[in-house]
């Protein structure tokens, strides 16, 4: 309200003119990233493609059920559609 008295705006303009310069913007940006949290972590993504090869060259053919259990991950943490979802992804 001070600076609305003072430079004679509206609190509107006084808003869309901290916005546009980026002060909560800033803010946001060091809270990290939102939205819903991933079920499978780096080190899980890498444990993954690492079974694969080694899956490839002992079976040749095997489902995503046995990469996961040979990975070492649980079925009632990340399922099966996640695995085939992270593995189309990486090709």
């Amino acid at each position: 309200m001070d600076i609305v008295k003072r430079c004679k705006v509206s609190r509107a303009t006084v808003y869309r003119i901290k916005n546009d310069i980026g002060w909560t913007k800033q803010k946001n940006m060091n809270e990290g990233k939102g939205g819903r949290p991933k079920k499978l972590s780096e080190r899980d993504e890498r444990k993954l493609l690492r079974t694969l090869n080694l899956l490839r060259k002992e079976e040749g053919q095997f489902s995503s059920s046995r990469l996961m259990e040979r990975a070492g991950l649980l079925s009632n943490v990340v399922s099966n559609c996640t695995i085939r979802r992270f593995l189309n992804k990486e090709g």
